[in-house]
């Protein structure tokens, strides 16, 4: 079992089927997440992108993921201090981040 899953098995007590569905729902979270992400920092829109990233960093705290969690923590900053800060490169992390995230899903349920 992946490090991402490790720790939440344990503290739900080994049970595979909430697992996989709190996974699920946190892959809900990110795909209704991203895109208002993005937009927000297109549009310099400081306070979705502070709540949205706050969301994404908070369902990512579930799972042992600490590149994505750091870049949504800072995108969330940059947010809260109206920052023209180069956000784009945050962003393709928390891809990357994610797509490996959800190739492990995929290996939970096999």
């Amino acid at each position: 079992m992946h490090s991402y899953f490790k720790n939440l098995y344990l503290e739900i007590g080994n049970d595979m089927d909430l697992l996989i569905e709190l996974a699920k729902d946190f892959k809900t979270i990110y795909f209704d997440s991203i895109e208002n992400l993005k937009n927000a920092v297109l549009e310099h829109d400081y306070y979705t992108m502070d709540r949205t990233a706050h969301k994404l960093k908070g369902a990512s705290l579930n799972f042992n993921m600490p590149i994505f969690s750091e870049a949504t923590e800072k995108i969330e900053f940059i947010g809260k201090d109206k920052l023209k800060d180069n956000t784009a490169e945050f962003i393709l992390v928390i891809e990357k981040e994610f797509r490996k995230f959800e190739i492990e899903c995929d290996n939970l349920s096999k």
